[in-house]
C-alpha cells in the first residue's frame, strides 16, 4: 500500500495568497484529493504491467485498489492506494513455459528398470526483466480448461495452478521512488482548482 500525505500549512499558505475562504480550500481540497488517487492509480497499474509483464490491464486492475478518506471537520483527508502483491498465477503472466525433457529411464544388473528419484517440472520463463525463470517441481505445462499454464500435481492426485511471486519486484518499484510526487502533484491540483473557485466565487 502506498499512501502521501499534505502538510495542512501549505494549503493555508495558498488559501491566504489566494484570498479564499475555509470552505473554498476544503472543496478544492477533497476535488484535488480526488483527482491525485486517480492519477496515482493509472500510474499504479501501468507500474505493475510493467515489472510483472501481466497479459492484460484487467489482471491488474483487479490487483489495485484506489480510496480517499475524508476527516471531520476542516481538517484534510488522505488518499491511498493499495497493492495486492500476493504471488500471480503463471496464465496470467506473459512468458514460456519448458517442458522437461524426458529420463531415459536405467536397468539394473538384471535389466530392471530403476525407480527415478524426485520428480522434475516444467519451467516458467516470464518476459518481464524484473522476473526470474523459476522450475516448478511436480509439474507439467498444459491447458486444462480452455487455461494454458504449469500445473503442480498435488500429493491427493489434484492439481493446481503454478504461481509466480511478484512481491519483491513490485516493492522495489515502488520505493523506487514511482510516488515522490504525489504530494506536489496534489498542490497542483489544488492550486488550480482553488484560484478557479475564487475567481468564480464558488
Amino acid at each position: 500500500m502506498s499512501g502521501f500525505y499534505i502538510d495542512t500549512g501549505a494549503l493555508k499558505t495558498v488559501k491566504a495568497a489566494l484570498g479564499a475562504s475555509e470552505s473554498q480550500m476544503v472543496a478544492a481540497f477533497h476535488k484535488a484529493l480526488k483527482q491525485t488517487v486517480s492519477k496515482l492509480y493509472k500510474q499504479s497499474v501501468a507500474l505493475m504491467l510493467n515489472e510483472t509483464g501481466a497479459k492484460n490491464r484487467k489482471v491488474v486492475q483487479r490487483r489495485i485498489r484506489q480510496s480517499t478518506k475524508r476527516v471531520s471537520g476542516n481538517q484534510p483527508g488522505t488518499g491511498k492506494v493499495w497493492f495486492g502483491l500476493n504471488d500471480m498465477p503463471v496464465s496470467t503472466l506473459k512468458g514460456s513455459i519448458k517442458q522437461p525433457p524426458k529420463l531415459r529411464r536405467q536397468r539394473d544388473e538384471k535389466g530392471r528398470f530403476i525407480t527415478a528419484k524426485g520428480s522434475r517440472g516444467a519451467t516458467f520463463t516470464p518476459k518481464s526483466p524484473h522476473l526470474s525463470a523459476t522450475s516448478f517441481m511436480h509439474s507439467f505445462g498444459a491447458t486444462v480448461r480452455g487455461k494454458r499454464s504449469i500445473w503442480i500435481r498435488q500429493a491427493n492426485g489434484h492439481i493446481a495452478e503454478a504461481r509466480m511471486a511478484v512481491y519483491n519486484p513490485m516493492i522495489a518499484g515502488i520505493e523506487s521512488g514511482y510516488f515522490d510526487n504525489a504530494s506536489e502533484m496534489l498542490m497542483d491540483y489544488f492550486t488550480k482548482d482553488l484560484r478557479g473557485r475564487v475567481a468564480g466565487s464558488v
